[in-house]
C-alpha cells in the first residue's frame, strides 16, 4: 500500500498517538506506565508544539511519525504492524529532503 508523507494537523493525533503507543510497546516495553501517561501528555502539549512533525498516512490511516527540531529528527515511530514496510524510510527520506532545503 502506498505511503503518503503529509504535515501533522491536529486531526491527527489520534493516529500519532496510537502509532507511538504501538511502536514504543515493542521497542521499549520495560518503560513503566507511569512514564507513558506523562508522554502521552507531553506529546501534544510539548513535543508537538516545538517540533515540525510529519505524518505517514497508508489508506486513510495516520501509521506514523517523525518529529524534526532544525536538522534533527526529535522522534520518529512507526506502528508495529507497519514495521519493516518502508514507512520508516518514507519518513527518514522526507526529514532528509527537509534538511536540504
Amino acid at each position: 500500500m502506498p505511503v503518503t508523507i503529509r504535515p501533522y494537523v491536529k486531526a491527527d493525533l489520534d493516529g500519532v498517538l496510537s502509532s507511538w503507543e504501538s511502536a514504543v510497546k515493542v521497542g521499549h516495553p520495560f518503560l513503566p506506565e507511569t512514564f507513558l501517561d506523562q508522554e502521552r501528555y507531553n506529546i501534544p502539549n510539548v513535543y508537538l508544539p516545538n517540533a515540525e512533525t510529519w505524518v505517514a498516512e497508508q489508506g486513510g490511516q495516520v501509521v506514523g511519525f517523525i518529529a524534526l527540531i532544525g536538522n534533527e529528527v526529535g522522534a520518529i515511530f512507526v506502528d508495529a504492524e507497519c514495521h519493516g514496510s518502508g514507512v520508516g524510510r518514507a519518513l527518514m527520506d522526507k526529514a532528509m529532503n527537509c534538511a536540504v532545503s
